[in-house]
């Protein structure tokens, strides 16, 4: 199973019609997605996203899924995460959206996780997501997955595996 993660920053990917697409958070949805995380509280998806974004999530139905925090009564599609169970899957390591979607995908066997639209450290961060603690899990879950051989593409500038162009101690400055 192919994966598509999406956030809400310019994407620079074609997304290939075999792949499932899911999205964090919203509200700008593609055309077509399969999955969507949105774990905030309805308090707070109302006051980033309105309550326009609420109702869309009402009228969410299969085949496409809904994954919350807990389930609502007013939106039927909402499924709990369970993230305690994934939680427990993965060590522990997880903190936001991004790592969970990942850490399920790995979970349901991804062949291949692709995230696009995204972007942090530094850049115009998507969500104010620049914290220091995003990136780190993210990095992780996506090297989880390249071990266990799961293909991981990610957009090229988007803050993710920085790294210099040299091999410290064997090129560039202070090298022998």
């Amino acid at each position: 199973m192919k994966v598509v993660i999406l956030g809400v920053a310019p994407r620079a990917f074609e997304h290939p019609d075999d792949a499932e697409v899911w999205v964090i958070n919203g509200p700008r949805m593609p055309p077509r997605w399969d999955r969507l995380f949105q774990l905030h509280g309805l308090d707070h998806i109302e006051h980033k996203h309105g309550r326009e974004f609420l109702h869309r999530l009402a009228r969410v139905g299969p085949p496409q899924r809904l994954y919350m925090t807990r389930q609502y009564e007013d939106i039927q599609a909402a499924e709990r995460l369970d993230i305690e169970q994934l939680k427990d899957e993965v060590g522990g390591y997880l903190t936001s959206s991004f790592p969970i979607a990942i850490a399920l995908a790995v979970q349901e066997g991804a062949t291949e996780i692709v995230l696009d639209g995204v972007m942090w450290a530094g850049g115009p961060a998507q969500w104010g997501a620049g914290e220091g603690w995003a990136v780190p899990c993210i990095e992780y879950h996506l090297g989880r997955a390249a071990a266990q051989g799961v293909k991981v593409r990610v957009p090229s500038g988007c803050g993710l595996f920085a790294h210099s162009d040299f091999v410290y101690g064997f090129e560039g400055p202070g090298s022998v």
